[in-house]
């Protein structure tokens, strides 16, 4: 999922926006195995209860939750470390306004202890900022056959919105590629590994474990 980088000016301006004239994106086709390249989201259920808010198309989902912006980035934080994304269904769109308009990501972004802090609010909107101890990414090799880990350390730091809605709060946007532990990858992609990245990745979640 591409990096959200900027904020909403105009939270209800977006608002309206969002729900009187987006036009959805083409649905993508389903993959096979799980790979580094998490897959493009597809269309979201929905359900003839939202037709009359959700006049773009947008296939939002009409579930009451997340009465405060801090629960809805705590739960999308949640999801994320444990794989839900990797193959986005019900579990992502819940937490998005618009899930027809969802896109997919590139790589996985190998990771571990979140934080999130709370950035200055505006009107019907709220930013966050979500900090990770990042090892590095996964990503597809020259050929696209095989999963490789390529290593990174640092801090990976990803900036978030979130917007109200007549269901609760919710991400407008895609916020990032999804953020994995090295267990949780090595159990949630399927794709044939380079036998080298998984051994790598084996031996940081190991080291994790004992630390």
């Amino acid at each position: 999922m591409p990096l959200l980088r900027m904020l909403i000016r105009s939270p209800k301006l977006y608002l309206a926006a969002l729900f009187a004239s987006l036009a959805c994106s083409k649905d993508a086709p389903p993959g096979g195995s799980i790979s580094a390249t998490p897959a493009r989201a597809r269309r979201a259920s929905g359900s003839s209860a939202s037709v009359a808010y959700d006049t773009a198309g947008c296939g939002a989902i009409p579930k009451t939750q997340f009465p405060e912006p801090e629960q809805v980035v705590s739960e999308w934080v949640r999801r994320d470390t444990l794989g839900y994304f990797m193959t986005p269904d019900d579990k992502l769109f819940e937490l998005t306004a618009c899930p027809g308009h969802l896109g997919g990501g590139d790589e996985i972004i190998i990771a571990v202890d979140p934080h999130i802090e709370r950035l200055a609010p505006v009107a019907d909107s709220a930013a966050f900022l979500i900090t990770y101890r990042r090892f590095g990414r996964v990503q597809s090799d020259s050929t696209g056959n095989r999963e490789t880990f390529i290593t990174e350390p640092g801090t990976d730091s990803i900036r978030v919105m979130v917007v109200h809605t007549p269901w609760g709060w919710r991400f407008p946007f895609d916020v990032a590629n999804p953020h994995l532990s090295p267990r949780v990858a090595l159990e949630k992609i399927e794709a044939q590994w380079n036998p080298n990245a998984r051994d790598s990745l084996k031996a940081l979640a190991e080291r994790l474990t004992h630390s």
